[in-house]
């Protein structure tokens, strides 16, 4: 109780300070002590991609698998950041209807199925950029 005491008074103190600008926008994982720490947090696609990068398939059909996977999550990832200079409505509703074509848990090894889950569950907060962008 006491450090969930010490915590709150850190954050209010934090919320209520004018020496340093609260932070609007944080990119982060998503570990929870940071959901409090922003106005709007984005996930990160890097931290992301640790989970599949965690993945140690046994079998060769599954390293394939894997590995196809991933290659075409940093193709998507590198669409983001190309997104990000050159922003437009059109691609923008693109990007959102390929992240449903890329993350559906349908291949035959369990744990990347698991894992494009967790991701397709935080879809809001990995696709902030595209809402952010275009309002910049």
């Amino acid at each position: 109780m006491y450090k969930r005491v010490c915590e709150s008074f850190a954050f209010a103190y934090y919320f209520t300070q004018t020496e340093y600008p609260i932070i609007q926008n944080l990119v982060s994982d998503d570990a929870g002590e940071y959901k409090m720490l922003a106005l709007s947090q984005m996930l990160c696609w890097v931290h992301d991609a640790r989970y599949y990068n965690k993945l140690s398939p046994q079998i060769e059909n599954h390293r394939i698998i894997v590995s196809n996977f991933k290659e075409r999550y940093w193709k998507y990832y590198n669409q983001l950041l190309n997104y990000k200079q050159v922003p437009d409505e059109k691609t923008k509703l693109e990007l959102e209807e390929k992240f449903d074509e890329l993350f559906k848990p349908t291949t035959h090894y369990f744990a990347l199925n698991k894992a494009i889950q967790r991701t397709r569950d935080n879809k809001k907060d990995l696709l902030t950029v595209l809402k952010r962008v275009l309002k910049a």
